[in-house]
């Protein structure tokens, strides 16, 4: 359980600092490694991260690039060059939402990623802009569009992530 000390975030028996917890995510540690650093379990390092997720905001500055690596023009290969840390771990934690039973980080980016893309030329193909709404739909979206251009339709693109998404169900 989070409480607070001392104006500071902390969760469990020996008070663990919540932004100790998350920094060391953000330094794409390993939920393994957060355990056996931290005294803390599992579903403490995830009140953790959603903790730090919900009440950070995402303020201004660049927060994704990604670039193209794909050599095809009909095809995309996008690869995350830079992400911001509060970007990073709102990311995490959409992709836990389609991977509840994952602590792994990586997987959970990706998933995550792909999920806010789909979203995003989903809304673009049915003519709608309701992602505008959400401040992460907006940096994936900006950062998608600088990296590939006009190189693919938004349903062109829209078709390519939802195939994606669905490879890696399996």
């Amino acid at each position: 359980m989070i409480s607070s000390r001392n104006n500071h975030l902390v969760v469990g028996k020996r008070a663990i600092l919540v932004r100790d917890v998350v920094d060391q995510v953000c330094a794409r540690q390993t939920m393994e490694f957060l355990s056996k650093r931290f005294p803390i379990d599992t579903f403490e390092v995830w009140e953790c991260i959603d903790t730090i997720a919900d009440i950070d905001t995402i303020g201004r500055g660049t927060h994704l690039k990604v670039i193209n690596n794909s050599t095809d023009r009909q095809d995309i290969k996008l690869e995350t060059v830079q992400i911001s840390d509060i970007l990073f771990i709102k990311v995490i934690q959409f992709g836990k939402i389609f991977l509840p039973e994952s602590n792994d980080f990586n997987k959970l980016f990706d998933k995550g990623f792909v999920k806010l893309a789909v979203e995003v030329y989903g809304d673009l193909t049915n003519g709608v802009t309701t992602f505008e709404e959400s401040d992460i739909h907006v940096i994936v979206y900006k950062a998608i569009d600088e990296a590939i251009g006009d190189t693919l339709t938004n349903e062109a693109l829209f078709k390519m992530l939802s195939e994606e998404d669905e490879r890696d169900r399996s």
